[in-house]
């Protein structure tokens, strides 16, 4: 389990790369720097909204 965990976890890394790298190229590494830095802050946001921060009542 944890195999395949690592496995997705980091297979998507060098696309993520090789896009960023083909994006800065083409419209400049400030404008592709501040749409990746925007796009963390976004999930982050969404990530605040998931259930998993809900309190839940202690089990008896």
């Amino acid at each position: 389990m944890t195999s395949a965990f690592w496995t997705i976890h980091f297979s998507l890394g060098p696309v993520g790369a090789a896009v960023l790298g083909w994006g800065a190229e083409h419209h400049g590494a400030t404008a592709v720097f501040v749409l990746a830095g925007a796009s963390c802050l976004v999930l982050a946001l969404v990530a605040l909204l998931t259930p998993v921060r809900q309190r839940h009542p202690e089990r008896a």
